[in-house]
């Protein structure tokens, strides 16, 4: 074959026998030059060598200082020569990639040109190549070229390299992960990515395993594997690390520095690089996440016309699988934000009587308003926008947490839905009603009246302000005076109760009406006498009323003449406990004392009311029956006797007998009328 064919086909193969080489034993830290390896005698001395060094440990050198004698049977000592401070970083890297690729030859040329290459490299002493070249007597300028190609190679891109370097990153998208890693080598042309493939690297992960289960795995460079990160909270936290060993890239070559005066060697085998990358990453965790929300109306009573909110605690869900703290997404720019939630809360209302906790609403119930809140700011007291309370009554906030208001990419696909329970005592708030309550005094049809009904006209209850009102004064008649209904004895009076403004559906209320009397005279109209507790009571009645409209109570019947009125009392309707405004929630609910109110307060009216009001008269005695006495017989007058008075033509006077009839009946009737004046009432001005 020619020579130069030959060199050429070695320097084509040398790179690709380079990692068996790097492979073989290591070498001793000294070793002894004992011969001449492949190379070339030049035949004009028969002395002077261009080639290798065989070493007693196996191992093979090129000269590096050519104006020293030979080292053949001397001793040499390994060390870094990249460390040593004699050759520049480029020339440690160009000797390494020598003794890299070139540093065992096959043949005596290939050595030869590799030998001229180091000693270009490590300083040809004033010569030129050819000088020493021509060692190799006719194939001295093939050793030239030859040499010169190997230092273009050196220098060339994927040719000498001053250091090597890894990276290694973590992906935690989900569901899994995975990880690579890639090998960047400082070559003296520039920088550039191994290809892929190239060398194994040994991963260790923590906080994940591979999918086999294991945390560490043998892993090309540029190859991605997958991972599967640590469930355990709302984050995943992966470490991972990653190790090449022996990387055939660096400056550092093996210098067999001699101990006498003889040349040192560029031994082969140079030391190897290794390269090490650590990478940490943290991301939202693929666990559920489960929010909750306490939640405590904004008043306990309101009056109707009034605005309410909710106060909204948002926190997480003791039982979320995510565990206890609030979960999180991965934002554009790469931070980890709450994942925000929409909460929607319904204010129901009005109902009749406190609402029983259940799971949900009743179907078809009433709704005043339905709001939503914004919680991107994660755990925090929010407070819902306000709705107004309209009419009278109970009224009750649910709230409910939808995942699919969330977007995914926000964690939707992550979040628990949540709903609160409807008619939680916290999250209850009252109206009362304030109704219109006309009483009047009604005798039965078959009681006797002397004077027409009084006409009730509004007055107010001595009831808490602004709960209830009532109207049963009579309006007062052109002189001033306001009439009282008056009867007589016997007769049977009810308290006609006439309501307006009670809610609808109210379980029933009752309403007391006590009748005082007889009372020798009725007290003064609209007032409250001091001892009206001490009055005699004439009967009492209860009435139970759920709607408006008249409710007559039952009938009392009076006997003795005299003064009466009524008076009215209620407790209202049965309170209901609501919660404690000022309370702040500390568990499932707020904590704290609860108030109690009703719908319909309690309200009592003991004022004399003219509608309220009868006088009672005794019915006026019958005269006794008497007996005529046996007629007598008269003579005829005489025929000038015509009966009437003198001078006045008025007819003649009575007869004994009729004049003694008529004057008893006079004294019979006076007496009556005087028994009768006895039991009329004292008519009293108002003033």
């Amino acid at each position: 074959m020619n020579p130069r064919l030959r060199l050429l086909s070695f320097l084509l193969a040398a790179a690709v026998l380079a990692l068996g080489g790097l492979l073989a034993a290591g070498p001793a830290l000294a070793a002894r030059a004992v011969a001449h390896g492949q190379g070339v005698m030049w035949a004009g001395d028969h002395a002077s060598w261009i080639g290798s060094y065989r070493l007693d440990d196996g191992n093979t050198g090129y000269c590096l200082d050519v104006e020293k004698p030979q080292p053949a049977g001397t001793e040499v000592t390994y060390v870094d020569g990249s460390t040593t401070g004699e050759y520049s970083a480029a020339d440690s890297a160009r000797l390494a990639y020598i003794s890299r690729n070139f540093g065992s030859p096959a043949d005596p040329l290939s050595a030869a040109s590799a030998q001229l290459a180091t000693w270009t490299v490590a300083g040809l002493a004033g010569h030129d190549q050819a000088y020493f070249a021509r060692r190799a007597n006719d194939s001295a300028a093939d050793v030239v070229i030859a040499a010169n190609h190997i230092l273009s190679r050196a220098d060339e891109p994927g040719g000498a390299s001053t250091g090597v370097s890894a990276t290694v990153s973590l992906d935690l998208d989900g569901p899994g992960g995975s990880v690579r890693s890639e090998l960047v080598v400082d070559y003296l042309a520039g920088r550039a990515t191994v290809p892929a493939g190239s060398f194994p690297g040994r991963f260790t992960l923590t906080g994940a395993t591979f999918d086999d289960g294991s945390r560490t795995r043998t892993v090309p460079n540029g190859t991605s594997a997958a991972i599967l990160p640590a469930q355990q909270g709302t984050t995943e936290t992966v470490s991972v690390t990653v190790e090449y060993r022996a990387l055939p890239f660096g400056p550092g070559f093996r210098l067999g520095r001699n101990t006498g005066p003889n040349q040192s060697l560029l031994v082969d085998h140079p030391y190897p690089r290794d390269a090490r990358a650590t990478d940490r990453a943290t991301a939202p965790s693929e666990l559920p996440f489960a929010p909750r929300v306490q939640t405590r109306t904004s008043a306990a009573v309101v009056q109707p016309g009034d605005a309410l909110t909710d106060a909204l605690h948002l926190s997480v869900h003791p039982s979320s699988p995510a565990g206890p703290g609030w979960g999180v997404y991965t934002t554009p720019d790469g931070t980890l934000a709450p994942i925000p939630v929409v909460i929607t809360s319904i204010l129901h209302g009005p109902f009749p009587a406190a609402p029983v906790q259940a799971e949900a609403p009743p179907a078809g119930g009433p709704v005043v308003c339905t709001v939503e809140t914004l919680a991107a700011a994660g755990p925090r007291r929010y407070d819902s926008p306000p709705c107004t309370v309209p009419s009278p009554g109970f009224y009750v906030w649910t709230d409910s947490i939808d995942p699919a208001r969330t977007p995914p990419s926000q964690g939707g696909t992550r979040l628990r839905p949540w709903a609160s329970p409807f008619g939680a005592a916290t999250e209850t708030t009252l109206a009362p009603a304030a109704p219109t309550l006309t009483t009047t005094a009604t005798p039965l049809p078959d009681s006797t009246s002397t004077t027409p009904p009084p006409h009730p006209g509004p007055h107010d209850l001595d009831a808490p302000q602004a709960l209830a009102t009532t109207a049963s004064s009579a309006a007062a008649g052109d002189d001033g005076t306001v009439p009282v209904l008056s009867l007589l004895a016997p007769a049977c009076v009810a308290d006609t109760l006439h309501l307006e403004g009670l809610p609808a559906g109210i379980d029933p209320i009752e309403v007391r009406s006590t009748l005082l009397g007889p009372l020798p005279a009725l007290p003064e109209l609209e007032s409250t006498p001091d001892d009206w507790r001490d009055f005699p009571v004439a009967g009492r009645t209860t009435t139970s009323v759920s709607a408006d409209g008249d409710h007559p109570s039952a009938c009392l019947p009076v006997t003795r003449p005299g003064h009466y009125y009524f008076v009215t009392e209620s407790d209202g309707s049965t309170p209901a406990a609501l919660p404690d405004v000022t309370a702040e929630p500390t568990g499932e609910s707020v904590d704290g004392e609860s108030v109690e109110a009703s719908l319909v307060p309690a309200f009592a009216d003991h004022r004399v009311h003219a509608s309220e009001a009868i006088s009672l008269t005794a019915p006026p005695m019958a005269p006794p029956a008497t007996t005529p006495p046996p007629a007598v017989p008269t003579s005829p007058a005489p025929p000038d006797a015509t009966g009437r008075l003198p001078l006045t033509g008025a007819p003649a006077g009575p007869t004994a007998m009729a004049t003694a009839t008529a004057v008893g009946a006079l004294i019979l009737g006076l007496a009556l009328a005087g028994l009768a004046g006895a039991t009329m009432p004292t008519r009293r001005r108002r003033g």
